[in-house]
Order: C-alpha cells, then sequence, then structure tokens
C-alpha cells in the first residue's frame, strides 16, 4: 500500500530502439503502468496516481543531441544492408532468419548501445535523460515546505534503458559520486540526502547491466577480488523501512542482451536487496527483447513485490 505523506510516481525508460522507424514509447508505456495498476487493484493495493515520467532519448522526440542517433542508424542501415537484401524474401531456413533479424537488430539496436557507452554519446544521452528527470521530479511539486509529501520513486526501465537509470541513481545517491555531466543535480541530490525523495523500488527488464561492468576498471578490480556491490549507492538498501527485495531484474533466456545481476550485490541484514526473475516470454531473439513491456506475469511480480 501507499505510504501516507509519500507521493508515488513510476518512472520509465525504455532501451534500445531496434525499430527502422522509432515512435514514441507513450502507447508502451501506458499499457504496461494499467497491466500493473491493475495487478495492484487486484491485490488490495492502491495503483499509481501521479502522473508518470516518461522518458524519451535517442530518436527525434529527444531534447538533445542524442536526437540524431537514429537517423543517422537509418542512414547507415540503408548503405550497409543492402547488399544482404538481395538474398532476402521467403525462407524456409530458420538459421537465415536468425542471422538477418539479427544483423538488423545488432545495426538498428546494439547501436544504441555502441552509442551510449562512448564518450559523447554518454555525455548527450545523459544531459537529455538527467535534465528530463531532474526537471520532472521539480515540477511534481514544490518539495520543499511543510506538509507537503514527498517523492517516492518507482523505476521501470527496459534494456540500456536499465543502465541508464542505474547510472542515474549513482549519480543520485552515490555521494562520492562527481554530481554533474554537463548539468547540475545538486538540488535533486539535497531532496535525496534531506529525504523528501527516495527509490520505493528498482525493476529492469532485459538488462545488459551484467555486460556493462566491464567498462569500469574499478568495478572488474572488485570482481575480481570476488567483492560485493552495494545496492545503497543506488538508494536501494538503505535503512528506509521499506521491504527487500527493492530491485527485481527480470530476464528471459531467450533474450541474448539480457543476464541476471543479483549475484553482483550484497545482501543486507542476511536479505536479498537484488533479485532476478526469469520469465518465458514465449518469443525468440530479437522480437523477445521487446516483449517485456506486454507481459502480464511481470506486471503480476510488480505488483507483488511492491
Amino acid at each position: 500500500m501507499a505510504e501516507r505523506g509519500w507521493l508515488e510516481v513510476p518512472v520509465f525508460i525504455h532501451g534500445v530502439t531496434s525499430e527502422r522507424e522509432p515512435s514514441s514509447h507513450t502507447s508502451s508505456y501506458l499499457a504496461f503502468l494499467a497491466l500493473v495498476n491493475d495487478a495492484l487493484a487486484a491485490r488490495g493495493k492502491a495503483p499509481f496516481a501521479a502522473r508518470a515520467i516518461m522518458v524519451e532519448w535517442g530518436w527525434e522526440a529527444s531534447l538533445g543531441e542524442d536526437k540524431y542517433l537514429a537517423e543517422a542508424e537509418r542512414v547507415v542501415a540503408r548503405e550497409a544492408l543492402a547488399p544482404t537484401g538481395k538474398r532476402r524474401g521467403v525462407v524456409f531456413d530458420p538459421l537465415r532468419r536468425f542471422n538477418d533479424g539479427a544483423r538488423d537488430a545488432f545495426l538498428y539496436g546494439f547501436a544504441d548501445m555502441v552509442y551510449y557507452i562512448s564518450k559523447d554519446g554518454e555525455r548527450a544521452v545523459r544531459e537529455n535523460v538527467y535534465r528530463h528527470l531532474e526537471r520532472e521530479i521539480r515540477l511534481l511539486k514544490s518539495v520543499d515546505g511543510p506538509g507537503r509529501p514527498r517523492v517516492s520513486l518507482t523505476f521501470i526501465a527496459h534494456s540500456a534503458g536499465s543502465v541508464i537509470a542505474h547510472d542515474f541513481l549513482y549519480r543520485l545517491f552515490g555521494w562520492g559520486a562527481r554530481p554533474t555531466f554537463g548539468l547540475t543535480l545538486n538540488k535533486v541530490r539535497r531532496l535525496a540526502r534531506r529525504g523528501r525523495l527516495r527509490v520505493r523500488r528498482f525493476y529492469t527488464m532485459g538488462s545488459p547491466i551484467a555486460a556493462f561492468i566491464f567498462r569500469s576498471p574499478a568495478l572488474m578490480e572488485k570482481i575480481i577480488k570476488r567483492e560485493k556491490l552495494s545496492a545503497e549507492v543506488v538508494g536501494l538498501g538503505r535503512r528506509d523501512g521499506l521491504s527487500n527485495p527493492r530491485w527485481v531484474n527480470f530476464w528471459d533466456d531467450e533474450d541474448l542482451v539480457s543476464y541476471p545481476v543479483a549475484f553482483l550485490y550484497d545482501e543486507v541484514d542476511g536479505e536479498a536487496v537484488v533479485v532476478d526473475e526469469r520469465v518465458r516470454l514465449g518469443e525468440s531473439f530479437p522480437e523477445v527483447h521487446s516483449a517485456y513491456w506486454r507481459s502480464a506475469e511481470i506486471a503480476a511480480y510488480i505488483a507483488e513485490t511492491f
């Protein structure tokens, strides 16, 4: 149930846009939110009533430099995939069909990942997404002042969006982290420090976070030493009275870019803060990678653990 004094706000961040012509993710966000709200109501829990924060990145709807990404992918793909198109059409070889689909997914989708881990791409996406989140959090209300509700965020992030969300939360709650990436998060960070802003739950779907460990020498050193990471640095596992798990990671073994993550993180007082939930979405790669947004099973699990 929602706690008195807290404004419960869902935050949606999509992953790679593998479509040839990407479009708004609003319909996917709202449809999934409806599934979650129905599942919450069926369990006697209060549905989300606050306006959802819905993030767009990597295509024309973005507000920053990352808006050119999708068009650049289309230009490259028209030339790079043209020779392979000559052998397409009606095929009965399953491996051929898989290869063709994977080739498209790699160029239209995985390129988003390559862009984000590049220095300039990371800066552009973070400036767009962080600025959007900062503005939306501050617009929810003027958090300071007597009697005003505090903001409680639940992130539902897919694919590369889970990495972006994780990075944002680290900048917000990892007190040793640098607060700026071309913009200032200090005002929002102060809200978190004063207990006016929290993360209630973090749900990731089709996440490659485990593979992204390799972009940081410091994280690799911890892994080599068999040291666990603390979920406290992303605002989870803190002693704020919320039950575990705080982070549920959904993955399907047919999805070639999703991995478990719980093995990377410490328990707190013998309880798992981060858990993996294996789902079977009934589709093959690459279609399975987008199927999380339509899963009533995932929505039900979110309602159960919220």
